[in-house]
């Protein structure tokens, strides 16, 4: 079984590298940790042939998207996520506007 977002599973990354699950352990938090963390792996996939990197948060999770932007991402979709019981249902808005 994979770890990966269930979301992201359908994606063909091509020249991507996906980050998986992310944390920071609490006492750490707000140190400038997580950032350079993403940017170290980011060189990682660089040094393996990746072009892009990709990760994924929860939109409520503040803290998360800007540690993930401070280390230079950008958003480039806002996705809805809905499971019911063994059905799911997925909605992908493109910050152009596009769904």
């Amino acid at each position: 079984m994979s770890r990966i977002d269930p979301v992201f599973q359908r994606i063909n990354y091509g020249d991507a590298g996906y980050i998986e699950l992310c944390y920071t352990d609490p006492s750490y938090r707000g140190k400038g940790i997580f950032p350079y963390v993403l940017f170290e792996i980011c060189n990682f996939l660089k040094q393996q042939g990746k072009l892009r990197a990709l990760i994924s948060s929860k939109i409520t999770n503040l803290q998360s998207r800007r540690g993930i932007i401070k280390a230079g991402f950008s958003v480039i979709a806002e996705m809805s996520y809905l499971k019911l019981l063994f059905l799911k249902f997925y909605k992908v808005k493109n910050i152009d506007g596009r769904e």
